[in-house]
């Protein structure tokens, strides 16, 4: 959370953090330096003694100037919410990595809360860049079930209504705001439900996805612009904003597509599992 000639935030965020443990325990897969697991593990024993909640959750954001966690509610990235599943896969390979069953508990727990809760989440309420806003993160919350797909059926049948729900959102608020990092989200947890044999792929649906999908394409002379995916459409015009978190998950969606045609499915990455 730095910034050049600004001092570092006093804030941190759990969904961050996450993701850092989970770059933690890369690295130390990649290079044996035990300095980075530990490292990983201090941060995962911190998520849990300063920002776990009683019911299973986490706060959002811990502000270390006030020393306590907050929960100011201005948006949903800084309330205790479903999309926090997804960073939840950092506490399973702090386990998978250390052995630990305090941080695969963690997991589980939380998950246990997001199923009580997600259809509260879903965006049916304000304005249509605010409900595209919440189905992102929505989507987030949907990939955190994959860890559990095809093998616990809470998770396989919330994942099966929660992509047909994105799917009648998208068509319903698409016209007046779209942003192309959901349709990549969208695509690729088509292929992963289905890869997991949990639901099979709609093709007319994906084929529809696709096409919507590479609208966002640029091209240009410019190279900073040339291939990259615009983050949002708005009343039917291109938000000519070039995004690279929207371009990286185009990409991969676009990918998985073409793999899956060639009757080959593929996940070069493997982001989500």
């Amino acid at each position: 959370m730095y910034d050049e000639g600004r001092s570092p935030s006093a804030r941190a965020y759990f969904f961050d953090c996450c993701i850092i443990i989970r770059s933690l325990v890369d690295l130390w897969k990649a290079t044996e330096e035990a300095a980075y697991l530990q490292c990983a593990e201090r941060c995962g024993f911190a998520l849990q003694n300063l920002m776990s909640r009683m019911d299973g959750s986490f706060f959002a954001v811990y502000d270390f100037a006030r020393d306590q966690p907050i929960d100011d509610g201005e948006t949903w990235s800084t309330q205790a919410e479903v999309y926090q599943l997804k960073a939840s896969l950092a506490l399973q390979e702090l386990t998978d990595a250390t052995g630990l069953p305090e941080f695969v508990a963690m997991s589980d727990t939380l998950r246990q809360w997001c199923l009580k809760r997600h259809e509260s989440f879903v965006p049916d309420f304000g304005d249509s860049e605010e409900r595209m806003s919440r189905l992102h993160a929505y989507c987030y919350f949907l990939e955190g079930l994959l860890q559990e797909a095809g093998q616990d059926t809470d998770c396989s049948r919330t994942l099966q209504w929660g992509i047909l729900c994105v799917e009648n959102l998208v068509e319903e608020i698409g016209p007046a705001f779209q942003r192309s990092d959901v349709l990549a989200q969208l695509l690729r947890l088509r292929f992963y439900a289905d890869t997991f044999g949990v639901m099979e792929i709609d093709h007319a649906a994906a084929e529809s996805e696709v096409a919507a999908l590479t609208e966002f394409q640029q091209q240009s002379s410019d190279p900073r612009v040339d291939g990259g995916f615009a983050f949002a459409r708005r009343d039917g015009e291109i938000v000519r904003h070039i995004n690279p978190v929207s371009t990286v998950l185009a990409v991969q969606a676009l990918t998985m597509w073409e793999s899956a045609e060639q009757g080959a499915f593929q996940d070069p990455w493997n982001v989500l599992i």
